[in-house]
This record gives C-alpha cells, sequence and structure tokens, in this order.
C-alpha cells in the first residue's frame, strides 16, 4: 500500500504540472495576442506615422480656414506644420497664406508653412483717424527668408498689388532652385500698393568642380574704345557720395545719375574719342546696382538710344527694370565714330527717387 499511495501522488504531481504548464502557455498566448491588437490599433490613430520611404501625399488646400481647422486637415494628411505670423486684414486666426500650395505632392511627414493672420497694429488712434482708408492702402511685409519660393511669394504679393523684382544667383548655402534667398525690405516694413520689392532668388546649388586653368581673356571694357566721358547733368554729391559720369567705367559699387527733374528724359552719357573707332554694340548695368535696397528706391532705364555721330546711326533698345546684370545690345550694324551717346529714351521711378542711375556702360568693338 505504501509502493501504491507513492505512486498514486507522483502521477498527482505530474498531472498538476501538465495543468500549470498548458496554463501558462494559454496565458502566453492571450498576452501576445492583445500586444498584436494593440500595436494595430495604434497604427490607425490620427498622428502621423512612419511610412515607406519615398510615399508622396498631396498637400490639402487650407487657405481662408481657421487655424485650429487648417492644423487638423493637415495632420490628418499625414502633413506636419510651422507657423508664421503676419499682420493682415483677414479675421485673427485664419491661414492667408501657405507653402508648399495646394496640390503639390511631398513626402509623408513633411512640414507645411502656415501663414496666419494677426491684427495690424496702430501707431496711434489719431493717426488712424486722420487717415481713413490708410490701412487699405498699405500692405505688410513679411520674412519671406524662410524657404519660400519665388512663384508663390509673387503670387500672394501680386495680388496685393505689389511689384516683385527678381535676381537669380547661385546660393552658397545649397538652396533649391526657385528659393528666396534675400530680400530688399525688412520684415514688418509697411509698402503702399504699388511699390516694389526685390528678392534675390536662388538659381540651384553652387557646383563647386575643379576648372582647368587656361589663359585670362582680354576684358572688353569702354576706356578701350574711347578716351572720355561726359554728362548732359549730375546729380550733386551728398553724404560722401558722387554721380559723376565717370562712374560708369567701372564696376566698383558706384553709378552716374542725371541731375534733372523727373526721371531724366532726354539726358545722356557721351563718349568721346579723338579719332573714330568701331562700335557694334554696347552693355549696360540698369540702375543703382550696389544692393536691393538702393536699386529699388533709384530710377531704371526703360528705354536708351545708342547715337553715334551720323544721324543715321541710332538705334533705340527696351531694358528690363527688374534686372541688376549686366544687358547687352548688339547693333544692327557696327558703325565708326568718334562719338556715342547714351540717351535716357524713358524710364522708372524708385520707391524713393525719381532719379535715374547707370552704374555701367561697355561700348564693345
Amino acid at each position: 500500500m505504501k509502493n501504491d499511495t507513492s505512486k498514486m501522488r507522483a502521477l498527482r504531481l505530474a498531472a498538476a504540472i501538465c495543468v500549470c504548464a498548458v496554463l501558462l502557455t494559454s496565458f502566453s498566448g492571450c498576452a501576445l495576442d492583445l500586444s498584436t491588437k494593440e500595436e494595430d490599433t495604434s497604427s490607425e490613430s490620427g498622428a502621423v506615422s512612419g511610412s515607406e520611404d519615398g510615399e508622396k501625399v498631396s498637400v490639402p488646400n487650407v487657405e481662408k480656414l481657421s487655424f485650429e481647422t487648417a492644423i487638423t486637415i493637415v495632420t490628418d494628411a499625414g502633413l506636419t506644420y510651422s507657423v508664421v505670423e503676419e499682420e493682415s486684414e483677414e479675421a485673427k486666426g485664419t491661414v492667408i497664406m501657405q507653402y508648399p500650395p495646394r496640390d503639390e505632392k511631398v513626402d509623408r511627414g513633411s512640414s507645411v508653412t502656415l501663414v496666419i493672420a494677426k491684427p495690424i497694429e496702430q501707431a496711434s488712434s489719431s493717426a488712424a483717424e486722420s487717415s481713413s482708408g490708410a490701412k487699405e492702402d498699405m500692405v505688410y511685409i513679411g520674412n519671406y527668408v524662410r524657404g519660400w519660393k519665388i512663384k508663390d511669394a509673387e503670387a500672394f504679393l501680386k495680388s496685393q498689388n505689389i511689384g516683385v523684382i527678381v535676381n537669380y544667383e547661385q546660393d552658397t548655402q545649397q538652396s533649391d532652385a526657385g528659393t528666396i534667398i534675400g530680400q530688399s525690405v525688412p520684415e514688418g516694413t509697411y509698402l503702399h500698393r504699388g511699390d516694389t520689392i526685390a528678392f534675390t532668388v536662388s538659381n540651384g546649388p553652387a557646383v563647386q568642380q575643379s576648372v582647368p586653368s587656361q589663359p585670362a581673356s582680354p576684358s572688353l571694357s569702354s576706356v578701350a574704345l574711347f578716351s572720355g566721358v561726359s554728362a548732359s547733368s549730375t546729380l550733386p554729391a551728398e553724404k560722401g557720395y558722387t554721380y559723376m559720369a565717370t562712374n560708369i567705367l567701372r564696376d566698383d559699387g558706384t553709378c552716374w545719375s542725371e541731375g534733372v527733374k523727373g526721371v531724366g528724359k532726354g539726358e545722356y552719357v557721351m563718349f568721346t574719342n579723338a579719332s573714330a573707332v568701331s562700335v557694334s554694340g554696347c552693355g549696360i548695368k540698369n540702375g543703382y546696382t550696389i544692393d536691393f535696397d538702393r536699386f529699388t528706391k533709384n530710377g531704371r532705364l526703360s528705354s536708351v538710344t545708342f547715337r553715334g555721330d551720323n544721324p543715321d546711326d541710332s538705334f533705340t533698345f527696351n531694358l528690363d527694370t527688374k534686372s541688376m546684370t549686366e544687358q547687352k545690345f548688339a547693333f544692327p550694324r557696327t558703325i565708326r565714330t568718334k562719338s556715342l551717346k547714351i540717351i535716357i529714351n524713358d524710364a522708372v521711378s524708385g520707391t524713393v527717387y525719381d532719379d535715374t542711375c547707370i552704374s555701367l556702360i561697355i561700348p564693345y568693338q
């Protein structure tokens, strides 16, 4: 009986162990199922989650919506957002502009910049009362050097009747082509409708490469063809700055400016030489090109006439008033002349001054 009792106890112990093992396995399986379900649930939440590389989503249109509505739509689309406030007549918190624009395809998780309206600050109540409607004539300028594309900034500003001048250059900071990298009017400035702002826009990242050495080509210069230069009028020197005709002989940040009232129609610069020289064209850096600020504040040529000694040697061209780089004009034929007049046919005023400026003139042989 003793042996049988021992055997029975052993069997009962073994059976108990088996039951425990089965229960533990079942409990573990349930826990595994629960954790799996939790993971599935979290992936269906409204938060932006990771995605496969290269997955694209369409940017929703949230302009004219409230900030709260806009961020809900943006995050539901799988995107993040950043906020820029600008003074506007729109209701406080309204999205007045977005970047990237609607329907553009971007990577999931990309950021959308939302420009949010904030109230326009008045300098004083008396000033506001003294100029009813002044608010409608002014446009607040924000900071567009925040990854904005020129096409978006230009569209917005032109809708506000603000002119836009664009100057392209390669960017050492490796910005994408079309990205604004500089602006002439600082953030917080108010412009009158009809005024102009200038932007520096990236041509794309500067390409650094080794260039094989080669002989330097001779630079074409106005001095090489003519021995003298004069002007019909000159703006008087002011605060150490001179505007004499000889400034157009070198590209050093100086300029010639006519000195009559208005934009100087009919005023001219004239090159002279003791003997006749051959001239086939001319290059002009239009305006005061030392920087964007002075370029936009001063007048610029819109039409010019080049005239030699012979009355038949007279050629008229239109100029790009938004370009700060040299514009080259090829004459219909090469002329022989002892003098060459560069005459202002027409010009546009700057945002501050009417004085028409020219930074460089290069007659070409």
